[in-house]
């Protein structure tokens, strides 16, 4: 009983999983916990696949380039996995693979440079109005610090399948 009731506390608050180098992670994951987000951070294409098999996760956001992968390759073995939102980041010189990106499953493709405000306005689309109502609930609570690749693993432990 007390376990289904952690259980539904924790899906108030959206997990976000986002997937890139440290820059675009501490990036994005401070900007996403400021408004009530819990994240998780991968640093590559396998520790992204990782995190997937161990928790529950509610989003993803990938960067096209990865040090073990390109996005769209990743997005489509996400996609063998879960059946979760996925938000590709691009920059101008990879226009070819936002086909690609669309072919291999992604929601949605966002250009680089960007404004935040691009990356929220999709979560809350992909998520739907659970976020808008949420988050501002539950701004301050308990969230993943940047760590580094063998750590960020266990960001998402509390939410174990």
């Amino acid at each position: 009983m007390a376990n289904s009731f952690l259980q539904s506390l924790n899906r108030l608050n959206p997990y976000i999983l986002v997937v890139g180098d440290r820059l675009l992670c501490t990036f994005l994951s401070n900007s996403l916990q400021k408004r009530g987000y819990t994240t998780c951070l991968a640093r590559s294409g396998q520790e992204a696949l990782k995190i997937i098999q161990h928790s529950y996760i509610d989003l993803v956001i990938v960067d096209a380039e990865l040090p073990d992968t390109r996005g769209h390759v990743l997005c489509s073995e996400l996609r063998g996995h879960a059946d979760i939102p996925i938000i590709l980041l691009h920059t101008p010189s990879d226009l070819d693979h936002i086909v690609l990106g669309l072919a291999a499953g992604a929601d949605e493709n966002i250009l680089m440079p960007f404004q935040f405000s691009q990356v929220e306005s999709c979560i809350e689309r992909l998520l739907g109005n659970r976020v808008s109502q949420s988050a501002g609930k539950h701004e301050g609570a308990p969230i993943s610090k940047p760590a580094a690749t063998p750590a960020s693993v266990s960001l998402c432990t509390d939410r174990a399948k």
